[in-house]
C-alpha cells in the first residue's frame, strides 16, 4: 500500500501512499490510472521524497485533475497531493504536506 519510486511510475488499485524520487535531469512522473467507475472514491497521496527537480502527478490520456487535463507539479520535498477518484473522467487534489518534514525530519 506504500511504496517508494525512483523513476517514472504509474499508480496501480493497489497503491495508496507513493514517495517518488525527484528526478535527476528533470521531474520523476507519477501517472494516475485511467478514471472510470472503478476509480470513484479511490484516495492517493503521493509525496516529494528527496530534493531535488520534483515530480509530476499526471491524469491519463484525457482524464483530468481538478478539472483540467494537466499535470500537477510538486517541488519542494515532503510535499505532496492528496487525490480522490471524483468520476468517470476525472480526478480531484489537493496539496498536503508531511508534518516537521517526515518521520524525525529525515524522512520515512
Amino acid at each position: 500500500l506504500t511504496s517508494t519510486k525512483a523513476s517514472d511510475y504509474t499508480l496501480t488499485a493497489s497503491d495508496r501512499i507513493i514517495f517518488m524520487e525527484s528526478g535527476g535531469a528533470g521531474p520523476n512522473t507519477a501517472t494516475l490510472p485511467a478514471a472510470s467507475a472503478d476509480t470513484i472514491g479511490l484516495v492517493y497521496e503521493v509525496y516529494v521524497h528527496t530534493s531535488g527537480s520534483g515530480v509530476n502527478v499526471a491524469p491519463t490520456g484525457s482524464d483530468n485533475i481538478n478539472g483540467d487535463n494537466a499535470s500537477v507539479s510538486l517541488s519542494d520535498q515532503w510535499t505532496g497531493l492528496r487525490i480522490l477518484g471524483f468520476d468517470a473522467t476525472g480526478w480531484i487534489a489537493e496539496s498536503i504536506e508531511v508534518p516537521g518534514g517526515g518521520m524525525g525530519g529525515g524522512g520515512p
